[in-house]
């Protein structure tokens, strides 16, 4: 009988995740792919984790042979500082999904990057039925492609990264000053992603039919700058072109909102 993998030490500040590993260790020969977003849970209400968070799930027993798969759709090419998050990380992943940047939001487009190994698992005579038939109706489309290309080579000719990190710190400034509000109960902040967190003053979550993150984003949106609510979470992600001024403006306007809303 095989041995049982080394047991992963807990922590306690990542429950959740022990548990996934701890399930990857038991049952890792019958899964396919470990999926995660690096850095940023984007749709999940902007939670982030540092890049020691997450430990290469594969270090070997029944999950040796898991895919890993990042979800850099939100995350990829710069929003968080580096062109890639996995960069951060410090981890290859087997899939990387990338889209939305990669044609700098202007267009739709999507790409899904993997490793040599996986595209040889596909290599055959025609005869192996092995292929992978990934063709699709708007694969490839020329104006998109065309405007990714533009939007790649303006990473160096504008030295887009080096902008992303001042932005980034900009913001961090400008944020600083919306702490003090009594309804704002957490700031999450990395790179030009940002999540501000809405709550009664006593720390209780506003009622549901209040909808107070939608309002508040409809209030920004009459000041003049565009923001998305997840539940009470308000969302700031601009484009990477907002100059230093602009961030500090924008911020100014969130904070203006949510006064206005529930001053």
């Amino acid at each position: 009988m095989a041995s049982s993998p080394p047991a992963r030490p807990a922590t306690r500040s990542r429950p959740r995740l022990d548990q996934a590993l701890a399930l990857l260790d038991l049952h890792g020969d019958t899964l396919a792919a470990f999926v995660f977003e690096p850095l940023v849970q984007g749709a999940a209400g902007m939670r982030m984790h540092s890049a020691a968070y997450l430990p290469d799930p594969r270090p070997g027993g029944a999950g040796a042979g898991v895919l890993l798969v990042a979800d850099e759709v939100a995350v990829g090419f710069g929003r968080l500082g580096t062109l890639f998050a996995m960069e951060q990380v410090g981890l290859s992943p087997d899939f990387l999904c990338l889209a939305k940047g990669i044609a700098a939001g202007y267009l739709p487009l999507a790409a899904t990057l993997t490793t040599d190994a996986v595209y040889d698992a596909f290599l055959a005579e025609p005869a192996a039925y092995r292929q992978l038939f990934h063709g699709h109706t708007f694969t490839g489309n020329p104006l998109a492609c065309a405007v990714a290309l533009e939007s790649l080579a303006l990473f160096d000719r504008d030295d887009v990264l080096r902008h992303v990190r001042r932005l980034e710190h900009a913001l961090g400034e400008a944020l600083a000053e919306l702490r003090a509000l009594r309804w704002v109960t957490s700031i999450r902040h990395r790179g030009v992603m940002v999540g501000i967190q809405l709550a009664q003053p006593d720390g209780t979550a506003f009622p549901p039919d209040q909808t107070v993150g939608h309002r508040v984003a409809m209030a920004t949106r009459g000041l003049g700058a565009i923001t998305r609510p997840l539940g009470d979470t308000l969302v700031l992600n601009p484009p990477l072109s907002l100059s230093l001024d602009e961030a500090h403006a924008l911020v100014d306007i969130a904070g203006r909102a949510i006064r206005e809303v529930l001053g």
